[in-house]
């Protein structure tokens, strides 16, 4: 992208201008962006904790992991590359209850979706995302559980 900014400089007998052109190389960013609330649910319920990104890099470029983060270890809830979730990535805790809304990957939303929530899910969750040499990444906390 160019941009040409002028400058005119006049006087009273006599003017004058130069031309700057500006040249902005379509840099490669990578912002990664969730919800700043904490997300209310009852047990049995299924959520959406929420990841999108904002970049030139394509969805098949991108490796996306979600895990948990508030135990003395992370927990691997979901994981994406090559272009393919890998459901089976899964800890044993999350097998068959996480999912990404696959319509929604080619517009870089990796929001996952957690379904029949239980009471040992409370806690926070991170969208960790790599792409080439850049990283980000969002947290989501599954707050408050009520009964249902």
């Amino acid at each position: 992208m160019r941009d040409k900014y002028t400058c005119t400089v006049h006087s009273q007998q006599d003017s004058g201008e130069t031309v700057i052109e500006i040249q902005v190389d379509d840099v490669e960013r990578l912002r990664v962006s969730g919800s700043s609330h904490s997300i209310s649910a009852s047990v049995g319920e299924d959520v959406t904790l929420s990841c999108s990104i904002d970049s030139h890099i394509t969805s098949e470029d991108l490796e996306v992991s979600w895990k948990k983060t508030d135990e003395d270890e992370d927990i691997v809830v979901l994981l994406y590359q090559n272009n393919e979730a890998f459901p089976d990535s899964a800890h044993e805790r999350y097998r068959d209850r996480v999912e990404f809304f696959t319509d929604e990957i080619p517009k870089r939303n990796f929001s996952l979706r957690l379904k029949s929530v239980r009471t040992e899910d409370k806690g926070v969750y991170m969208c960790e995302v790599f792409a080439g040499g850049l990283s980000g990444n969002t947290t989501a906390v599954l707050g408050q559980l009520g009964e249902s």
